[in-house]
């Protein structure tokens, strides 16, 4: 399991994924306790965004592949 999170972290990292959105997608906290006193957000639709884009590259299926730029 942890090789396919450390997989996942990578590829967060190559793709340009944002490093708040990638940490909460594998349900890491971020930040300081004041920062985690304001910020409470799930942040659910970049997750879902990030997600999507994650299975894509893992199934690299062309007719289902959902690209960045599309999404955000």
């Amino acid at each position: 399991m942890h090789g396919m999170r450390s997989t996942f972290r990578d590829w967060c990292a190559e793709n340009d994924i944002d490093n708040e959105a990638a940490e909460k997608s594998l349900m890491h906290t971020t930040g300081t306790q004041t920062t985690l006193a304001y910020q409470r957000s799930d942040l659910l639709d970049r997750r879902r965004v990030v997600m999507q884009l994650w299975a894509d590259a893992l199934f690299d299926d062309e007719k289902a592949k959902i690209h960045k730029a599309d999404l955000l």
